[in-house]
C-alpha cells in the first residue's frame, strides 16, 4: 500500500510520473495524491484520464469530504478535452497558461499552492501527439515548476507508449511512482541538460526492474552509464568499421554489374545483371539508413547548406525514382511549381534530396500497382521566412493510427502483410524526422490505414549572396571543364584488387594510362621516382593508410591533384581528407560521372 503521505516529499516546484499498466493501479496513488494537497492546504487540480472515475470517487469519499472540497473548488474535476483544448487539438502553451491563471487563482483564494494531476493518452489519436506531449513536459519544467507554487503527479500508461518515449518523460520528473513505491529519480535531468539534448537511452524493462538498487545507490547508476557510454563507443567504431567493409564489397559488385549490363548481349544474362545491381544497391540502401542513424544519435552528421537550383533538385530526385515507379507500373503526378525570379538557393541540397528519395520511396514501396503517387512543390512565404513546401500523396497502404503515434522512432513498422514483405530497417521515417529538425522545418503527416498516406515537409531556405552565386556558376559550368583526360598518368592506390579492377576500367575507358599500388608507402615511393597527373588515394590501407601517405607526399609534391576515395563520406572524414593534403574527397562506390568530372577538374 502506497505511504498516504507520501505527497509529503513533494515541495510546490517539484513534480513525480506516475508509471502503470492496469488503470485500476492509479487509484490507491492518485488519491493519497489529492487528499495529500487537501490535508496541505493547496488547491487540487484532477483532468481525467483512462483512469475508472467511478472507482476513484468512492475511494476519494473514504479519505476526504469530496462534495465539500468540490464546492469550496479545492478540488477541481475537469475533462481533458476542456482541460487541454476547447476542440480536440492540444496545444501545450494554452495548457501552461491555464496553469499558470489557475495557480495565481488558488493563491489570491488562500490556498497554500496548486497541484495538478492529469495524463495525455488521448493525444496518441493525433498524428503528432508524442511531439506534444514532450513539449508539455518540458515547458512544464521550464514555466511552471520553475516559477510558479505547484506540484504535479503525471500519469503515463506503459502500455501505449514506446520505451524510448516513456524514458525521455521520465528524465523530465525527479521522482517517480511505480508499483506502489516512490523512487527518486536517479536518471532524471535538470532542464538546461534536456534542453540540450543530451537523453540517455536505457532499456525501459531493465531500468524497471533495477529501480530500487538505483535508488539505493547511484553508483550504479554512474558505472551502468560508463558501459553504455562504452558501448556506444564501441557501437560507434564498429560500425564505422562495417561502412568501410561493406561498401567495398559492395561497390565492387555494383561496379561488375553495370559492366555486364553495358557489354553483354544475351537477354537472360542482363536481367540476372540487372537483379545482381539492384540486389546490392538496397543493401547499400540498408547499411546506409543504419550508419546515418548512428551519425545523427552521436551528432556526427551536419548541416552543409551550399547554393542550388531548385529545377535541378527536381530532376536529380525524379531520375532516381523514376526506374522504381516505372516498375511498379505506378503513375506519378508532379506539380513543382518553381519561382522563376529566383533560380538559386540555399540550403543542404544533400539532405533535401535524401529526405525527398526517402517519403517518395516508402510512397512507392507500400502503394499497389496502378497506384497513383503526387508530388507538389512550391516555394512559400511564412513568418519572414522563405519555405520550401513539399506534399507526397499516396493511395497506397497508409497506417494505422497506433503506428503514426511511433512512427518517427528506430527501427518501427507497421506491423501487416504488406510491410513484412516490403521489408526495410525500419530507419527511414526517423532520419528523415531527425534531418527535417536538423535543418529547422517541420514534417506533419495525414494517413489513413489502407487508403493513403500524406507527407508535408517545409523547410527554411536562405537567398545566396551575388559572391555565391558567382562561385556556384563557376564550379557548374561544363565550359570551364576543357581538360582532355585522353594520355593522362593517373596513379590508383588501392588495396582490393576488385575495386582496382573496376576503376582502373572506367579510367582506361576515357583513354587513361593507370598504375596501380597497394598501400600509402608504395604511393610515396613511386611519386618519389615517377610523373602522374593525379592521385586517386583510398583512405584506408594496409602499412600505410591514404591519410598519412599524404601527409608525406606533400612534403615535396604540392601541385599533383589527389583525390580521396573513401567509404565514409561524413563531413568529418571529408575534413580529415583535407586536412591531409587531399584536393577532393570522392565515396564508395564510385559514380562514374562523379570520378570523371573531378579528374576533369583537377588533372
Amino acid at each position: 500500500m502506497l505511504n498516504k503521505n507520501y505527497q509529503s516529499l513533494v515541495e510546490p516546484g517539484d513534480h513525480m510520473v506516475l508509471l502503470y499498466e492496469d488503470e485500476n493501479e492509479v487509484v490507491e496513488p492518485l488519491v493519497a495524491y489529492i487528499a495529500a494537497c487537501i490535508n496541505r492546504n493547496e488547491r487540487c487540480i484532477y483532468v481525467s484520464g483512462d483512469t475508472n472515475m467511478e472507482l476513484l470517487i468512492e475511494t476519494l469519499c473514504k479519505e476526504i469530504d469530496y462534495f465539500e472540497a468540490l464546492s469550496k473548488k479545492q478540488l477541481m474535476m475537469l475533462d481533458k478535452k476542456d482541460a487541454y483544448s476547447k476542440d480536440g487539438i492540444f496545444e501545450p502553451d494554452k495548457m501552461i497558461l491555464l496553469i499558470e491563471e489557475l495557480t495565481t487563482e488558488s493563491i489570491e483564494m488562500g490556498y497554500n499552492g496548486m497541484a495538478i494531476t492529469g495524463e495525455l493518452s488521448w493525444l496518441l489519436e493525433y498524428g503528432n501527439g508524442i511531439d506534444k506531449i514532450i513539449e508539455y513536459e518540458w515547458k512544464l519544467n521550464d514555466r511552471v515548476f520553475n516559477r510558479l507554487e505547484v506540484s504535479a503527479l503525471c500519469r503515463y500508461n506503459l502500455n501505449k507508449y514506446s520505451d524510448e518515449t516513456i524514458i525521455n518523460i521520465i528524465q523530465l520528473h525527479p521522482y517517480i511512482v511505480y508499483k506502489n513505491r516512490i523512487h527518486e529519480n536517479p536518471y532524471y535531468l535538470p532542464l538546461d541538460g534536456y534542453r540540450e539534448g543530451e537523453y540517455l537511452k536505457y532499456r525501459l524493462s531493465t531500468w524497471l526492474e533495477n529501480i530500487n538498487e538505483f535508488t539505493n545507490t547511484k553508483s550504479k547508476f554512474t558505472r551502468e552509464l560508463e558501459k553504455i557510454n562504452s558501448e556506444n563507443k564501441a557501437k560507434s567504431e564498429f560500425l564505422s568499421r562495417m561502412s568501410h567493409d561493406m561498401r567495398t564489397p559492395l561497390g565492387a559488385i555494383i561496379g561488375m554489374a553495370d559492366f555486364g549490363i553495358e557489354e553483354v548481349t544475351d537477354n537472360v544474362a542482363l536481367g540476372y545483371f540487372g537483379q545482381i545491381k539492384e540486389s546490392a544497391e538496397y543493401l547499400l540502401s540498408l547499411m546506409s539508413d543504419v550508419l546515418d542513424s548512428q551519425r545523427l544519435e552521436t551528432g556526427k552528421i551536419v548541416i552543409e547548406p551550399c547554393v542550388f537550383i531548385l529545377e535541378d533538385t527536381e530532376n536529380k530526385v525524379l531520375a532516381m525514382i523514376e526506374s522504381h515507379i516505372t516498375k511498379k507500373d505506378l503513375k506519378l503526378i508532379t506539380e513543382l511549381e518553381s519561382e522563376k525570379t529566383d533560380v538559386y538557393y540555399k540550403a543542404d541540397e544533400n539532405r533535401l534530396i535524401q529526405i525527398l528519395i526517402n517519403i517518395l520511396n516508402n510512397s512507392i514501396k507500400y502503394t499497389q500497382p496502378n497506384g497513383t503517387i503526387i508530388w507538389k512543390q512550391h516555394i512559400e512565404k511564412k513568418d519572414n521566412q522563405t519555405l520550401l513546401v513539399n506534399t507526397i500523396i499516396d493511395n497506397g497502404a497508409g497506417m494505422s493510427k497506433e503506428f503514426q503515434t511511433q512512427m518517427f522512432e528506430c527501427f518501427t513498422q507497421e506491423k501487416n502483410s504488406q510491410s513484412r514483405s516490403e521489408g526495410g530497417t525500419g530507419l527511414g521515417l526517423n532520419i528523415v524526422k531527425r534531418l527535417v529538425s536538423q535543418m529547422e522545418g517541420q514534417i506533419n503527416c495525414v494517413s489513413e490505414l489502407y487508403v493513403g498516406t500524406e507527407f508535408t515537409i517545409e523547410l527554411p531556405l536562405e537567398k545566396p549572396s551575388i559572391e555565391e552565386i558567382e562561385k556556384y556558376k563557376e564550379l557548374n559550368n561544363p565550359s570551364i571543364i576543357s581538360h582532355e583526360l585522353k594520355g593522362k598518368r593517373i596513379l590508383v592506390c588501392e588495396d582490393i584488387d576488385i575495386n582496382a579492377k573496376i576503376t582502373k576500367k572506367i579510367l582506361e575507358k576515357s583513354g587513361i594510362i593507370v598504375k596501380r599500388v597497394y598501400n600509402g608507402q608504395e604511393a610515396v615511393q613511386i611519386l618519389c621516382e615517377e610523373e602522374f597527373d593525379a592521385v586517386l588515394m583510398d583512405v584506408r590501407m594496409p602499412v600505410m593508410d591514404g591519410l598519412e601517405a599524404t601527409s608525406i607526399i606533400r612534403t615535396f609534391n604540392t601541385e599533383i591533384p589527389i583525390i580521396a576515395i573513401s567509404a565514409n563520406a561524413s563531413s568529418e572524414d571529408v575534413k580529415k581528407s583535407i586536412d591531409a593534403g587531399m584536393n577532393r574527397h570522392l565515396s564508395k562506390p564510385l559514380i562514374r560521372d562523379d570520378l570523371i568530372r573531378a579528374l576533369e577538374e583537377l588533372a
